[in-house]
């Protein structure tokens, strides 16, 4: 049983619908605005059944049934006779309500207990019931055992105070065991209590809920426990304007984007404390670039003074190696005394030298490595100990090195922060499908934790295939998080709250945005019907991106696109894919999303969608430019008209009011498209040129008359040949 099978005089299908195009069901059927609404009883019924508005019908014929000061009494047992129409007409009902007061008056517990009399042992008074309805709780609750059924399918209970809780316990506690068939359970206008709630979930059967306006304080648990359902295929949640509600993903956001600040502001205090210290230290680095000069120069003289004694030695050695060549070099300085007349006595000094030196030739040749070594060691000792500043420089060069490195480390650092805690917001943004790092690791909490008892906990809302639901962006994102479905056919989510103006709390709701964006692309295939709202005006609105909207578009399934608060990234991209040679037949409704100065579509992309999708029957869209329609030629039939089915056009364009020449073309230019347009209406919206678009409507209603006038004369025309 569908959800669209209960009406009531405070259950609205058509607003329901508004959001939520609920599947078609034995009991329902499309109305000329497309939406689904409730048959009336009389229709789904056999013609022996009924639908009873209260019990006042079957029990008029009670004997001695009076009615006094607005209460009926019945105190006269029954004959046979009696009883058995009785049973015969209860047998009969299929659809009833209960309410306080019943046909002008209350039912007294006489009546109830006549009827209890009547009821054959073993055996169900109502064995056709399908569906029950409690309004105005009253003195009946104290007998809902009596309506207990085998066939009861349907329920739906409104506005029960505290003090029959109880009795509403007690007939759910049988109901979950008499009533393997109950499959829809409407709860309206009433608080649920935890208790109530555990009651609830006894239901294994359901396969249907809907709450409204029923809590008015609740978390992440009540989406869970209701999750837990094993048959739950359709979910509706629409709580009252004034709840409370403790959003998980909004707590554990921000504590994590408070997290990430604090991480970004230590961050940024060692940075600021480094890049202090580093700009001390390039300070002072000229003075040690002179003194390394200073120390360069020291080293070359030290170098000079080493050559110097290498040379010297290198003197010594040669000379002691002229000893050896003693006659030799006798010979030689005689000729040259004789040559130049030197004295004798120079040429015998030189020759005792060269004698002395060859004697010591082994003791110098002995000792000119160790002088090397000892001039070398000392020189570089005495140089040590002249430039250990120099050295303390050098390791406050490899400080500031070492400070530059950590540094630029502290600031990739930040710039993962940064980017993590852009993470929280980017989906929210942007909006192109790509997931926030929290979101994710949500909703995969929700997939595997393990209970108290370390069992893994099975899947929530694993075979749900409607979802609609309205409240805060924090209410909207759990509730997302927590589907675990495959699979799903129809969505209606409507975000009622503005966004927060604080931006880290905005910053973390976009990020959930994105969060339900990337599960509508993981859905896009099964939807038959998408609805995405956010109300109020957002600047600046949030995003969706051109390839979530073509995938949407492409939905081999899709009847109903109804997206409202948002704008289309790049939207002429997203038609730009929009097959005109593949029938996208399902489609029916199109509402594209409108901002104020932001752009919209061409006007003849109109042919394009009217081609792709032939059975469109309402379209939402704002265009860009309408002045450079196509202008027909007046008087002659245009090329390429269709018979295209659209009936409703929302439509709205940004710019100063056009000639009314121009306008007439318009009006033709979509006649030529829609021939069976009955409704033009502008968008809401001082902006949209709202009395253009009126004027425009009315040009179309006029080549309408005048195609019905034709046919007038055409049928006249026949009548008169005959």
């Amino acid at each position: 049983m569908s959800l669209s099978s209960f009406d009531s005089e405070d259950f609205d299908p058509c607003e329901l619908e508004s959001n939520l195009s609920l599947p078609m069901s034995a009991t329902s059927s499309p109305n000329e605005a497309g939406s689904f609404v409730p048959l009336e009883a009389s229709q789904i019924v056999q013609k022996d059944l009924t639908a009873l508005e209260s019990l006042v019908p079957l029990i008029d014929e009670l004997p001695g049934l009076i009615l006094e000061n607005q209460v009926y009494y019945a105190s006269q047992p029954l004959s046979k006779t009696e009883r058995d129409a009785l049973l015969s007409k209860a047998s009969s009902i299929v659809d009833l309500t209960l309410t306080e007061q019943s046909g002008g008056g209350k039912l007294s517990a006489g009546v109830f207990m006549t009827l209890a009399k009547a009821q054959p042992y073993d055996e169900s008074l109502f064995p056709s019931l399908k569906y029950l309805r409690l309004k105005d709780a009253g003195s009946y609750m104290n007998y809902l055992d009596l309506f207990l059924g085998p066939s009861l399918e349907g329920l739906e209970i409104s506005a029960v105070p505290d003090i029959h809780e109880e009795s509403l316990l007690s007939f759910l506690k049988a109901a979950a065991v008499q009533l393997p068939r109950l499959k829809s359970l409407v709860l309206k206008d009433g608080n649920i209590s935890l208790t109530s709630l555990s009651t609830y979930l006894q239901l294994k059967s359901l396969q249907s809920l809907a709450l409204f306006n029923c809590p008015s304080t609740f978390d992440l648990s009540f989406f869970k426990a209701i999750g837990s359902l094993p048959s739950l295929e359709e979910f509706v949640f629409k709580p009252t304007q004034e709840y409370s509600y403790s959003s998980e993903f909004l707590a554990e956001g921000l504590n994590e984007l408070v997290e990430l600040s604090v991480a970004r502001l230590r961050v940024d205090d060692e940075i600021n404390s480094l890049e202090v210290q580093v700009e001390e230290l390039r300070e002072r680095k000229p003075n040690f670039q002179r003194k390394e000069e200073t120390f360069v120069a020291r080293f070359t003289e030290v170098t000079s003074v080493l050559e110097e004694l290498h040379l010297g030695s290198c003197r010594l050695s040669s000379m002691a190696s002229a000893y050896e060549y003693q006659p030799y070099l006798r010979k030689t300085m005689q000729q040259q005394q004789e040559l130049y007349g030197i004295p004798s006595d120079r040429f015998d000094a030189a020759m005792d030298l060269i004698s002395e030196l060859g004697l010591e030739r082994r003791k110098i040749k002995a000792k000119s490595k160790l002088l090397l070594r000892r001039v070398i060691r000392d020189k570089l000792r005495a140089y040590i100990e002249a430039n250990n500043p120099v050295s303390d420089e050098h390791d406050t060069l490899a400080r500031l090195e070492k400070l530059e490195t950590t540094l630029e480390m502290l600031g990739q650092q930040r710039d993962s922060i940064i980017a993590k805690s852009a993470a929280l917001g980017v989906d929210g943004v942007n909006a192109n499908g790509v997931g926030n790092s929290l979101s994710t690791s949500t909703t995969s909490q929700h997939q595997h934790e393990p209970d108290a008892q370390g069992q893994r906990i099975a899947p929530l809302f694993s075979h749900l295939r409607v979802l609609e639901a309205s409240g805060s962006m924090g209410l909207i994102v759990d509730l997302i998080s927590a589907t675990q479905a495959p699979a799903i056919q129809r969505l209606s989510l409507t975000v009622n709250t503005p966004l927060s103006d604080t931006p880290d709390v905005r910053e973390v709701e976009l990020g959930g945005l994105n969060n339900i964006l990337q599960k509508l692309e993981r859905w896009h295939e099964t939807f038959k019907s998408v609805s995405l709202a956010v109300s109020g005006l957002q600047v600046p609105p949030p995003s969706i991106s051109s390839s979530l909207f073509s995938k949407l578009l492409h939905s081999p399934q899709i009847e109903r696109i109804d997206l409202s608060g948002f704008e289309i990234e790049d939207i002429h991209t997203s038609f730009d894919g929009l097959n005109t040679a593949v029938s996208h037949s399902k489609l029916q409704h199109l509402h594209i999303p409108f901002q104020p100065n932001r752009p919209g579509i061409s006007l003849s992309r109109l042919r394009q969608i009217a081609e792709a999708c032939p059975d469109l029957v309402s379209l939402q869209c704002r265009f860009e430019n309408i002045a450079d329609v196509k202008q027909h030629t007046l008087g002659e039939a245009a090329p390429n008209p269709m018979s295209h089915k659209l009936r409703v056009l929302n439509v709205g364009n940004i710019g100063q009011q056009l000639d009314p020449g121009i306008l007439l073309h318009v009006a033709r230019y979509l006649d030529v498209l829609f021939p069976h347009l009955e409704s033009i209406k502008p968008l809401e919206s001082a902006s949209q040129n709202m009395s253009q678009w009126s004027f425009v409507g009315d040009m179309v209603k006029a080549f309408h008359s005048a195609r019905l006038d034709d046919v007038a004369r055409a049928k006249m025309r026949s009548a008169d040949g005959a």
